[in-house]
């Protein structure tokens, strides 16, 4: 049994100039995938505020759907819940806060 090797033109010759790909790849800014979720995202530390002064989801949905931000009750609870825990994330514990401080004086 004889082996028969192919040679094949892996090297095709296209041109491109990298540099235009480069600029283009680093200004590329992709569409928002859900532009109410990022709305909302943007918002939260106000909504935050707000609502420990005493605004309910009720009155905040309300208030949203009424500035052209319409979100169902199980969407905007899930919302809450995901900027909540991304806040968590974001913020160190405040005793941990405390010791450096603390420790600063």
């Amino acid at each position: 049994m004889t082996l028969s090797a192919q040679q094949t033109n892996t090297a095709i010759d296209v041109s491109f100039d990298i540099e235009k790909l480069r600029t283009a790849l680093q200004a590329y800014q992709p569409a928002p995938r859900n532009p109410k979720k990022d709305a909302f995202i943007a918002l939260y530390p106000i909504i935050r505020q707000r609502m420990s002064d005493g605004l309910t989801v009720k009155q905040l949905q309300k208030l949203l759907a009424e500035n052209d931000l319409s979100i169902s009750h199980a969407t905007l609870m899930r919302y809450i819940k995901e900027a909540r825990d991304q806040s968590n994330e974001l913020s160190p514990p405040a005793s941990a806060m405390q010791q450096a401080f603390s420790a600063a004086q």
